[in-house]
């Protein structure tokens, strides 16, 4: 009943969690029966922006290990769902996509590395940005003489505490866990700030005078 309540709620983000593990799942049983890696031929490896184009969709279904994707669908389970509400369904579909795309081009640029890199958190970064962009536009709307149209809003009290929190993340991260590629994180999030302030600046008009 609970699930079948948070698919009503937000079909979207139950989706791509679903696809997410289903794709996980099936990358364990080939490489345990089969022996083949296909993290090889999906994660990136530096690749995307240089001719292997799929690499920069991909790895957002590529996980290392349970606590991995375990993480991120937990975080994407907690947080999807109101971001979905506030953008419509397809409008959060295309931001996860492409701050999960822009995290990939980010890492490539900087790291040019030919380490495996995979995850939905650039993505899941980007939901984040989403939010706090959205939320620091339609606060500052009525200094710009404008007001909001935007059905849904975010609370502004918990964009604030998410916008830290990711800072802090990556800070310590960046520190004591040289493994994760914050590049991506960093590039999803970016995207996300932009994708969320175009969308209430959109999603506003002029205040009558």
């Amino acid at each position: 009943m609970r699930f079948r309540q948070r698919f009503d709620e937000a079909p979207v983000t139950v989706s791509i969690a679903l696809v997410t593990v289903a794709v996980w799942l099936v990358h364990l049983a080939v490489q345990h029966w089969a022996h083949v890696n296909t993290d090889l031929t999906l994660a990136d490896n530096g690749q995307g922006i240089h001719g292997d184009w799929w690499r920069l969709f991909t790895p957002m279904v590529v996980h290392f290990g349970v606590l991995h994707i375990g993480l991120n669908m937990l975080v994407l389970w907690q947080l999807g769902p109101p971001v979905e509400r506030v953008l419509g369904r397809w409008l959060y579909l295309a931001s996860y996509i492409v701050c999960g795309v822009a995290g990939g081009i980010a890492s490539d640029i900087v790291l040019k590395s030919t380490a495996l890199s995979g995850g939905a958190s650039g993505a899941i970064v980007g939901i984040v940005g989403v939010l706090v962009g959205n939320t620091l536009v339609t606060q500052e709307l009525g200094a710009w003489g404008r007001r909001s149209t935007q059905q849904w809003k975010f609370n502004p009290k918990v964009a604030k505490s998410l916008a830290i929190q990711i800072v802090l993340w990556v800070a310590f991260t960046s520190f004591f866990i040289k493994q994760i590629d914050n590049w991506a994180h960093i590039g999803g999030g970016v995207a996300g700030l932009v994708i969320g302030a175009g969308i209430a600046f959109a999603r506003s008009e002029p205040v009558p005078t």
